[in-house]
């Protein structure tokens, strides 16, 4: 079990989203099924934060995830061999930008392949009728990633002119109409002012269940602090080299793609979701002879996946509960892989 402390206050935790009952993952490979499944439903965001992908790498497709496709992935998580831990709409751009989310999740709630259905938003767009729909369909967390904790500050970090007052009563709306949903706020440090950590946990600590200031760490350069690793969660590291996010997790983009890891590129090609089984891929050759490249510890000399030689998003969402590396050549035993 991961080793996440928090600090009891008032009313919230402050805590990372990360559940407090997590496996060892190193101890549980190999899954007959991911514990967990991420879903693009847009491409598309309504803000542009200075410190996001989104405002200086294109998107090729700025899709959004059709009705049918979902409806396509939930009878493959249905088939999958085992039941999801938790599905969590987020990706490239604004989950509720997708007119279809409460639908969505409504159907997946309905099916009952999973332990948690999760949102990660902006929550811009959380007008009170849209809280209730959410809730209302069956998700269990919704997690809010602010940009600052003045209207001033969204101007600065992403460009968009908000009422933060008003903004703020959103977020009141939702949690005191949460039902047995759970509401997560946190704050990037680098939307910070300095001497603004306590007035954020001032602010959130009656309307929320959970807060955290997390650390942006970049993905594609160094991610030092005083010469030493750090992840966003605060927690330093030695270098991470076999990142556990294949073991665990698969990605599916509003395109229906089907990725390895939360990254914004696609290092493997696996398939699509529309004419590809989930349990195939899963359990298929291309996955593993891609997570033996990752137990041999070569990811940073490699040459077949290039975008993994240079991301640095192992080092950024590392927990000690999920690091492989001191037990990478146990973890190959168990797996039956082709050869390099």
């Amino acid at each position: 079990m991961n080793e996440i402390s928090f600090l009891e206050v008032d009313m919230a935790k402050i805590s990372t989203q990360l559940s407090e009952h997590r496996a060892v993952l190193a101890d549980a490979i190999p899954l007959k099924a991911p514990f967990s499944i991420q879903v693009e439903v847009s491409q598309l965001c309504n803000i542009k934060c200075n410190y996001c992908m989104q405002s200086f790498i294109k998107q090729k497709d700025n899709a959004m995830m059709s009705m049918d496709l979902f409806i396509r992935l939930c009878d493959e998580i249905g088939m999958l061999r085992a039941r999801l831990k938790s599905v969590n709409f987020a990706g490239w751009g604004e989950p509720l930008m997708n007119k279809y989310l409460p639908a969505m999740i409504r159907h997946l709630h309905v099916r009952t392949t999973t332990d948690s259905i999760a949102v990660i938003t902006n929550g811009l767009l959380l007008a009170p009728p849209t809280s209730r729909a959410l809730v209302d369909a069956g998700t269990n967390h919704i997690r809010v990633s602010l940009q600052g904790i003045t209207s001033k500050a969204y101007l600065k970090t992403c460009g968009k002119k908000i009422d933060f007052k008003k903004f703020v009563s959103q977020i009141r709306f939702l949690y005191k109409n949460k039902k047995d949903c759970q509401i997560y706020v946190k704050v990037a440090d680098v939307a910070l002012e300095p001497g603004e950590e306590e007035k954020f946990y001032e602010i959130f600590d009656p309307i929320c269940d959970r807060m955290f200031v997390e650390k942006i760490r970049p993905m594609f350069k160094e991610n030092e602090s005083d010469g030493k690793l750090v992840s966003k969660y605060g927690g330093e590291h030695p270098p991470v080299i076999c990142c556990p996010q294949p073991f665990y997790m698969v990605g599916i983009t509003a395109c229906g793609d089907i990725l390895p890891c939360c990254s914004y590129y696609d290092p493997t090609r696996l398939g699509n979701i529309s004419d590809k089984s989930l349990r195939g891929i899963w359990g298929g050759e291309g996955l593993k002879f891609f997570q033996r490249m990752m137990l041999l510890q070569i990811r940073k000399a490699q040459a077949s996946y290039p975008v993994c030689k240079t991301c640095l998003m192992p080092d950024a969402i590392i927990t000690p509960g999920d690091c492989l590396d001191d037990k990478a050549e146990e973890i190959r035993g168990r797996l039956c892989a082709p050869s390099l």
